[in-house]
């Protein structure tokens, strides 16, 4: 006998938040319908839990805190209209929460075109449909893992919201396990963890170029690259395979992009003083790292074959990374790993400096012809992963010529930014005091910012001249705003 509850507005709401225990589920849908009342007794919610648990419609993911989540049969039993609502709604929610707990920045240490101040994403509910039924009716320890926050402690909508002092923590954000069960596929496994229906994760592996927007971008060297931006929802999973499988792939502690803490001015600094610096580029970097090469590092990992056979699917696009994807910058990091580990061991040996920064190889001595042997082994080294040297940004800089590295440079024995950059910057705030510019004033704040950060970084001429633009285009946007 069916409890006297809407029971499938009660299980979409716990699929929509999951990992959830029955007061929360209740206070969200109260928090939907914008209900102060309660909309069903405690014994009926009571009710409905035991019916679902007896007919496998949910499954108890932690005894201790009382979390429930919706199990593939519950997927099921909501029907095809439900179930796509709850998919939207559920990854739109996702989407915030993973925003709400890394905070967004912008610096042209990342960026050189551009920069922004820090800023952290405030939470708010997206607005999505709603269902037609009326509501009212093996991992790492948990101290080296990021955890994106749980709905009902970020909505406070549950008995132990407020109290983050004791924040519960699922290894797979809604489950502690991955399945084993013979007779579940690993779309479906996987579909479990992040908490969205099967047939999703099917439809985004598919038909991945449905899930992307694709532009071109000009390169500061000349010509174009493609962009492949991906769209919200397939880019939110990627997130959540980036944070709960792929913080496992090793990143060589001489590699220096894409590494919270570090900067292309760490990469830099680690050549300075050096007579001769070796700069190679690595062409096409993301296009030639494939989807077997995405398997693989994961089964390397110690990842069940075919789930990262659908992890692959979800984080490639045309058998390619796609610049991009939140995702491919950590994988193209752990691609070179062991590359990087036979760089730096080379190096030692004939005492020279090594690091990477994304696609951008350095090597310094004191000996030329050193270097010109290692820029052979790298060449070669590179072949072996069917990757390779685009000649044409190949150089060898002495110490009588200006040495950049990654945009800095680092002659004299120490780091500034490089002549064509300060050039580029002193122009840009120059038309923006021409023109009146204030919609520009986050990228100049970006800009001074970066100056600052380094020791010589401008003249303290240049340096006063764009804090005075900058408060002169304050000034003019408080006269807009009146």
């Amino acid at each position: 006998m069916l409890p006297h509850i809407n029971l499938k507005a009660y299980l979409w709401a716990l699929g929509v938040i999951q990992p959830a225990n029955p007061e929360e589920v209740h206070n969200f849908l109260k928090f939907m319908n914008k209900n102060n009342n309660d909309i069903y007794e405690s014994s009926a919610i009571a009710e409905a839990i035991e019916y679902s648990s007896e007919h496998l419609l949910i499954e108890l993911v932690s005894k201790k805190s009382n979390l429930f989540v919706l199990s593939l049969a519950g997927g099921e039993f909501l029907g095809k209209q439900l179930r796509l609502l709850r998919d939207k709604n559920r990854l739109l929610l996702l989407k915030s929460l993973r925003n709400a707990s890394f905070n967004l920045e912008g610096s042209p240490e990342q960026e050189m075109d551009g920069a922004s101040s820090s800023t952290t994403f405030r939470l708010t509910l997206k607005d999505a449909p709603r269902p037609e039924e009326s509501l009212s009716s093996g991992p790492l320890p948990q101290s080296q893992r990021f955890f994106w926050p749980r709905v009902s402690e970020q909505l406070r909508i549950g008995s132990n919201s407020g109290d983050s002092s004791t924040p519960i923590k699922l290894n797979y954000y809604s489950r502690n396990k991955i399945s084993t069960k013979a007779d579940i596929s690993a779309t479906e496994s996987l579909a479990e963890l992040i908490g969205v229906s099967p047939r999703l994760l099917s439809s985004m592996a598919k038909s991945p170029e449905k899930q992307y927007r694709t532009f071109t971008m000009q390169k500061k060297s000349g010509g174009s690259r493609e962009i492949n931006s991906p769209r919200a929802f397939i880019k939110t999973v990627q997130y959540w395979i980036s944070d709960y499988f792929l913080y496992r792939l090793k990143v060589h502690d001489n590699c220096f992009s894409y590494r919270k803490g570090l900067s292309i001015k760490d990469n830099a600094r680690l050549h300075l003083n050096k007579k001769y610096v070796l700069c190679l580029d690595i062409e096409s970097f993301f296009d030639n790292i494939n989807h077997v090469d995405v398997v693989k590092l994961l089964i390397n990992e110690g990842v069940d074959r075919n789930l990262s056979i659908i992890m692959s699917a979800l984080l490639t696009l045309n058998d390619k990374l796609p610049q991009g994807a939140p995702s491919s910058p950590v994988i193209s990091n752990a691609y070179l790993y062991h590359f990087d580990c036979m760089m730096t061991k080379m190096s030692t040996e004939y005492d020279v400096a090594y690091s990477r920064y994304a696609d951008d190889l350095t090597f310094s001595g004191n000996e030329k012809s050193i270097l010109e042997d290692i820029k052979r082994i790298a060449n070669q080294g590179l072949k072996d992963i069917n990757l390779k040297i685009n000649v044409s940004k190949t150089r060898i800089l002495n110490e009588n010529n200006s040495q950049v590295v990654t945009g800095i440079a680092i002659n004299n024995g120490e780091l500034r930014p490089n002549r064509k950059f300060r050039r580029k910057v002193r122009i840009i705030f120059h038309q923006a005091r021409m023109s009146g510019d204030a919609q520009r004033l986050s990228t100049l704040r970006g800009y001074l910012n970066y100056l600052q950060s380094f020791e010589n970084g401008d003249s303290v001429g240049n340096l006063d001249k764009f804090k005075d633009t900058i408060s002169y285009l304050e000034g003019l946007r408080k006269l807009d705003v009146n």
